[in-house]
């Protein structure tokens, strides 16, 4: 079995965005699970329905303390939140740019890093995903301008041949 460079760098990239993909789908369901308070049962409903007697059965309810904390979900206006799209997308277009002419192969690692590192940012400082359409708009836009520079580069590639 040859595996050649660029096959390696597919998998890497396709097993990222899996990683991310299912990073956010499993936290999403996690923090929706770990929302729900179910009911306790206490003494009282133990007697009234039957089904445990104190003096036959050592009967008792543990109720856990829930922690609760307070979240503060205004913390990160959303002027901080399209500031952080803007530096996202001026560093996204002048990695791409910088020294366009002069190179021989696509890359792609910068861009996937910096992508990356601003979707782990929404996801550690938006706590309460009130401010989804970051998420989107990284996505998106990073497709969309790195279908163009891939663009460009193929067809000036070409050009230089």
């Amino acid at each position: 079995m040859n595996l050649g460079l660029i096959t390696i760098k597919k998998g890497v990239i396709f097993l990222a965005i899996l990683g991310l993909v299912w990073g956010f789908s499993t936290a999403t369901s996690a923090q929706n699970s770990a929302g729900k308070i179910l009911p306790a049962r206490n003494a009282s409903s133990i007697e009234a329905d039957g089904s445990g007697r104190i003096d036959e059965k050592a009967a008792f309810v543990v109720r856990e303390e829930g922690v609760t904390r307070e979240i503060d979900c205004e913390k990160w206006p959303e002027k901080f939140w399209v500031f952080l799209f803007g530096a996202y997308l001026f560093l996204l277009v002048f990695n791409l740019s910088f020294g366009l002419k002069n190179k021989k192969k696509i890359q792609w690692f910068w861009e996937l890093l910096i992508t990356l590192l601003a979707l782990w940012t929404w996801k550690e400082l938006d706590v309460c995903q009130r401010q989804i359409w970051f998420y989107y708009c990284i996505l998106e836009s990073g497709v969309i301008i790195y279908f163009f520079y891939a663009y460009y580069f193929l067809t000036s590639k070409k050009e230089r041949t």
